[in-house]
């Protein structure tokens, strides 16, 4: 899989270019790194899914799939991640609060043979 790369802007309680990034659950095996690079006073949590975000109830997948925080985004630092093992489906970054500023990088990379 190549890279998912997303720009996510905060300020003033504004939070544009953060969506749910889809994980294929069929990989085997499941292997997922994710790097959160945090500027300004940025600062939340990545969070994982297991809900299927092709279902018919998620129409909003954001707000009806159910969300595990999983790792902490400090301000001004670089966060690493890896998943192994477990099917996620999803993972997003949630920000912390609405006093957060600048800007965050989020990248994914899924890796796994397939059967």
């Amino acid at each position: 899989m190549r890279p998912i790369v997303q720009n996510i802007v905060t300020g003033s309680g504004v939070l544009t270019g953060n969506n749910p990034v889809v994980l294929d659950m069929y990989q085997n095996p499941m292997n997922v790194s994710v790097v959160a690079r945090s500027t300004g006073n940025n600062s939340g949590t990545i969070q994982i899914s297991y809900d299927d975000p092709f279902a018919a109830y998620a129409s909003s997948y954001s707000g009806n799939a159910t969300w595990t925080n999983s790792g902490v985004v400090a301000p001004g630092a670089t966060t690493i991640l890896q998943y192994s093992g477990a099917p996620i489906r999803a993972l997003r970054y949630a920000p912390g609060g609405p006093t957060n500023s600048g800007a965050l990088v989020l990248t994914v990379i899924q890796a796994g043979l397939t059967a």
